[in-house]
């Protein structure tokens, strides 16, 4: 009982974008543990990778974005997604939440499910019609993390987001803003694109991911989110949602 009073009261003490943070972490940390258990391999084969012959449960364009095989994989975009969400804290409660650029952790989760599955789609539709499709299976979260990155970005383009410690005559570190981020973060695309030739990182998921970013802070949160009564209306009148 002791335990279960501490936790709790660990979990009131945090932020809400910390809760936000904690609860993808836990999601992507569980579906990589179920990775490795061997009788559960065809089931994670069949939802939680996409394939390009499309031959997975359509539910592998939301799921793929928590799959990671690899714990490098899986490390680097816990860290990336700590500073937009710890560090900016643009998930916030009512009635901050209601303010642009904020907004509130059900938004939160909306957006980030969306943008997982329109990055899953722009890999499955958009790199054949490109030519650089690589015909391997397809996963991990590089293009919701982008349309976070994308949306701070517009949403705080001078908040620092993070600091890279350097010693440059008297100054010992440099800022980096949201803006300047998503800046190096295209440029390192460019990059990869004429170099890696898309060797080894989800190029499109994560351009993908910017723009998705981009288009929720310009018209998906006043489109989608603030409608949403109406939007649930009208799947309700189609019997797309059980009553």
């Amino acid at each position: 009982m002791l335990k279960e009073n501490t936790v709790l009261s660990f979990w009131k003490y945090l932020s809400y974008g910390e809760k936000t943070f904690g609860i993808i972490v836990f999601v992507n940390v569980a579906i990589y543990l179920a990775w490795n258990v061997t009788k559960w391999k065809s089931t994670m084969l069949k939802y939680f990778i996409i394939n390009e012959d499309k031959s997975n449960s359509v539910w592998s364009n939301l799921l793929s974005a928590f799959s990671h095989t690899s714990l490098w994989n899986l490390t680097a975009n816990v860290i990336y997604l700590y500073y937009p969400l710890c560090k900016l804290g643009f998930v916030r409660a009512w009635p901050i939440s209601i303010f642009p650029p904020y907004m509130g952790i059900e938004e939160f989760f909306v957006f980030y499910i969306s943008a997982c599955t329109f990055s899953s789609l722009s890999r499955i539709y958009i790199e054949p019609k490109l030519n650089i499709s690589n015909k391997k299976s397809k996963y991990g979260a590089s293009g919701a993390i982008s349309a976070v990155f994308g949306y701070t970005a517009l949403g705080f383009p001078n908040r620092k987001l993070l600091t890279i410690p350097i010693i440059v005559e008297d100054q010992l570190s440099v800022d980096i803003t949201a803006f300047e981020a998503l800046l190096c973060l295209f440029l390192l695309i460019v990059l990869i694109v004429f170099v890696m030739q898309f060797s080894w990182i989800n190029s499109t998921s994560i351009i993908s991911g910017c723009i998705f970013g981009i288009f929720w802070y310009k018209l998906g949160s006043k489109i989608i989110w603030d409608n949403r009564k109406y939007l649930t209306k009208i799947l309700e009148n189609n019997n797309y949602i059980p009553i």
